[in-house]
């Protein structure tokens, strides 16, 4: 592994860090100022209502969201994020926590990121949170 790979690589779980700790302050600037300008950008949430399409619609729920999230005292912790490095392109998948009070909730956060006039910028995001196969589709499949 060379050494801009690995600064790259450390450079991008800085920013997934960075992202989770806007909802801790109720900062929702990290996530706004990381959406693509060159591409459309797409966010999906664990909620069947929430997909996003364009820098608009997601910078007005990222403020609306990272504001109600930390007023409720919900944050994340991150996991062992996997991050991939292709030229402009990285991939980040990771399984943080959700903290609300007491409680934890184990989340998925896949990402995309993209190299834009030599920064890293968001062209996607999908956090989910894990049902189970007999829950979702009455029936057991390998995993």
């Amino acid at each position: 592994m060379s050494t801009t790979t690995t600064r790259s690589t450390e450079e991008i779980r800085r920013i997934v860090a960075d992202l989770y700790d806007a909802f801790s302050t109720g900062d929702a600037a990290p996530w706004a100022s990381r959406l693509s300008t060159e591409h459309e950008p797409t966010g999906i949430g664990t909620d069947p209502q929430e997909f996003w399409v364009g820098r608009e619609q997601l910078t007005r729920v990222f403020d609306a969201q990272v504001t109600e999230m930390h007023a409720a005292g919900i944050s994340f912790e991150g996991g062992d994020a996997v991050v991939e490095i292709h030229g402009d392109v990285a991939w980040i998948a990771d399984q943080p926590t959700l903290r609300m009070g007491d409680a934890t909730i184990p989340v998925r956060l896949t990402m995309v990121l993209t190299a834009e006039g030599g920064d890293w910028q968001m062209a996607h995001f999908h956090l989910s949170n894990g049902v189970p196969n007999e829950t979702m589709l009455d029936t057991s499949l390998t995993v």
